[in-house]
């Protein structure tokens, strides 16, 4: 399949018996449950690796990076869950932090003496 599609439409309706949403079309109770469940899916997700975290590290700090690090309500999950002292989110936690990150990289090679205070976004 070639396009800029991610996923091939018609398997997705066979697989959750959901025609896809036209855009001027109501959304539907069954388009709201689907949400729902992946949401409910992608929270158990993130508390189990948490967990599995938790594990492998003893450390009460967690830092999250990624784009399904914007999921607030899964964050909110790890953050109530009481795993850790802190859970961090940088405000770029997607592929826009990278070029941040790399800059912050290269400058600490450049100069060993650097100390990093959060970065903010208006830098």
């Amino acid at each position: 399949m070639y396009g800029f599609e991610m996923i091939d439409i018609h398997l997705w309706e066979e697989l959750f018996s959901q025609k896809l949403r036209k855009e001027n079309e109501p959304i539907s109770q069954g388009h709201k449950n689907l949400a729902a469940a992946i949401q409910k899916v992608t929270e158990d997700l993130f508390l189990t690796l948490a967990r599995h975290t938790k594990e492998i590290t003893y450390s009460e700090n967690l830092c999250l990076s990624g784009g399904c690090a914007l999921n607030c309500a899964a964050m909110g999950k790890i953050k109530d869950s009481g795993l850790f002292s802190t859970v961090f989110v940088p405000f770029a936690p997607g592929n826009d932090g990278c070029a941040i990150g790399a800059a912050i990289a290269l400058y600490g090679l450049l100069d060993k003496s650097v100390t990093f205070e959060p970065v903010s976004p208006y830098l």
